[in-house]
């Protein structure tokens, strides 16, 4: 049993996806309907953007998602299961039919840019801890910082206040962990993100949703979403809670999952699963020949 897992926010690099796009017309496909929805250049954006200016979140978040469908579209085969890691997980939700490519693209869009709107001004920051368990949230009245990644063994991401990141920061160093701050300016996966969640939540609600027909392993809680009754609310709530990452993997494991496909570019997912378990192999979408 192959699951197939979905980057987010982070694996861009500029000249991402243009051999897929050279290759295989199913994944030219892809950029030029996103192309039409957004009314952006994808091809452009992904394949001619300095690091810097693709780093920004209305465009990694745009770039991530097109690359990791564009490879989604020449698979060779269909998964038994799907999962994303944040942005990700709205890349799986459309890979298992609940959302349309097309929906996907406007979701996607609209997400990144109220997620770029929530971090203007600079009042969020997001760090990695390395080595040790997760810390306890801090908040002193004025700062406050919480774990929000939940990686593999060993790595954990905070987001908070800077004041805030910066204490869960000393602490981590004081009990021999190792920090490296993320160039981000916005507290992700908190409750810094409510107001761009609700916002989200309307949108989604102008949108069509469909059964799905592979399962979805979520952030939320690290097991199947159970259906697309609300999806809206569950959008939403997945911008302001924290990412279960390695709950996803184990999940997925301890249900069959033998392999894992990483469908997008980099292996980001990949690294954090071989310190979740080493022995099971995870692999690229490599498909073969010219279409």
């Amino acid at each position: 049993m192959t699951a197939f897992i979905f980057p987010g926010q982070g694996s861009q690099e500029p000249g991402m996806g243009r051999d897929l796009y050279d290759r295989h017309k199913a994944a030219r496909d892809v950029f030029e309907l996103g192309s039409d929805i957004t009314g952006r250049d994808l091809g452009k954006l992904c394949f001619e953007t300095d690091a810097g200016t693709l780093a920004r979140t209305e465009n990694a978040q745009l770039a991530v998602f097109t690359v990791s469908m564009a490879a989604y579209a020449v698979r060779e085969d269909d998964p038994a299961a799907v999962a994303g890691f944040s942005l990700g997980e709205c890349t799986a939700l459309c890979a298992a039919g609940a959302l349309s490519l097309p929906d996907a693209f406007r979701l996607v869009d609209k997400r990144s840019a109220l997620m770029r709107q929530a971090s203007e001004g600079g009042g969020g920051a997001m760090s990695a801890l390395l080595g040790g368990d997760a810390p306890k949230p801090y908040e002193d009245g004025v700062d406050w910082a919480v774990p929000v990644n939940f990686n593999c063994p060993g790595q954990t991401v905070v987001a908070g206040t800077p004041g805030g990141v910066a204490v869960l920061e000393e602490r981590a160093k004081a009990s021999g962990s190792r920090v490296t701050r993320l160039a981000l300016s916005g507290a992700f996966h908190t409750k810094a993100m409510a107001g761009a969640g609700a916002a989200l939540k309307e949108f989604a609600k102008t949108l069509s949703f469909s059964p799905m027909r592979i399962p979805v392993y979520t952030n939320l809680t690290g097991e199947i979403l159970p259906g697309t009754d609300d999806l809206p609310s569950h959008l939403e709530a997945q911008m302001t809670s924290p990412v279960l990452w390695q709950k996803c993997v184990e999940s997925m494991l301890t249900a069959g999952v033998t392999a894992f496909t990483e469908a997008g570019h980099g292996s980001s997912l990949a690294k954090l699963i071989r310190r979740i378990d080493r022995a099971v192999p995870v692999n690229p979408i490599t498909p073969t020949g010219s279409v």
